[in-house]
């Protein structure tokens, strides 16, 4: 079998003139080329180079045989350097596994000057309150409430991610202002209850943590509802501060019981702990990263 290395030093000998030219540009010495040369015509049963003079002449079958290969090499070295130029300029799809919720208390709008600096880079957001298989659905970055337990990633936390419990203000003019968290139990609270069983919401505050038993008249299954449900008047909600803070500003929600809340967890990027990720999931896990902090720093 031909080494396709051989053949391709065949070509770039011709192209230098001699092996000693040869051996002065990529500094191996002489008579290793020359070697691996007379290796390549045993393979093929036919003299390619005489060596009679101080320059090399092709023979006949060389010359043939260099007229066949030019191409192909050149195109694998053309190959090499456009592979070269990708690694240079980020380019290729990066994976982003993330929370229904991400585009409500992170404007989708800040991706526009990412992809305007980036126009190689292609993003794909793969949005469910499901935990995605990082492996087998080929995801390069998650943003998840929690770290990963697996050695293979890294988890980085960027902030916590406290909930509040919120509710509209014609909501607290019908039914007043809650003491207390036990008070709640006689509030309608907006929550995912169980078959027959009321929601615990566990908060903390004034250097405490208090579980309480709640229920209430609607029952929704999804963040997004519940805070759509708590604008319209419905009942109070506990929800991520990320979500409610731009509605408590604008005074469409309003915080209750404001000394307490409950521990979200964080945000963390979960990602590969390879140091060879491509330079695309690099630059936008940077991007991300710097955002992420950014809200953070604002809540």
């Amino acid at each position: 079998m031909l080494d396709h290395n051989d053949v391709a030093m065949f070509v770039r000998i011709v192209r230098a003139g001699s092996f000693t030219n040869a051996s002065t540009t990529w500094g191996v010495p002489a008579n290793t080329l020359s070697r691996r040369i007379r290796n390549l015509e045993r393979r093929l049963g036919v003299q390619l180079l005489n060596r009679s003079t101080r320059r090399l002449a092709l023979t006949s079958a060389g010359e043939k045989y260099y007229s066949a290969c030019t191409a192909a090499v050149e195109q694998i070295e053309r190959a090499g350097e456009a592979a070269k130029s990708t690694a240079q300029a980020p380019s290729g799809v990066v994976r982003v596994a993330a929370p229904t919720e991400l585009f409500n208390w992170l404007p989708i709008e800040w991706i526009l000057p990412f992809l305007s600096e980036n126009p190689f880079v292609e993003l794909d957001f793969v949005l469910s309150d499901s935990l995605a298989n990082l492996s087998e659905d080929g995801i390069d970055i998650a943003i998840r409430g929690a770290p990963l337990s697996d050695m293979r990633y890294v988890a980085k936390k960027l902030a916590d991610h406290p909930h509040y419990l919120v509710a509209s203000p014609g909501y607290i003019n019908k039914h007043g202002q809650v003491a207390s968290p036990s008070s709640l139990a006689t509030h309608s609270c907006i929550a995912n209850y169980s078959p027959r069983q009321r929601a615990l919401w566990r908060l903390s505050g004034k250097n405490e943590e208090t579980d309480v038993r709640v229920n209430g008249p609607l029952s929704v299954n999804t963040i997004r509802a519940q805070f759509k449900a708590a604008l319209a008047g419905l009942g109070i909600a506990l929800l991520p501060a990320t979500l409610v803070n731009d509605e408590i500003a604008a005074g469409r929600l309003q915080r209750v019981l404001p000394g307490y809340h409950r521990d979200g967890g964080g945000i963390y990027l979960i990602y590969a702990a390879s140091p060879l990720r491509p330079a695309a999931v690099t630059v936008f896990l940077e991007y991300l990263t710097g955002k992420l902090e950014e809200m953070s720093r604002a809540t």
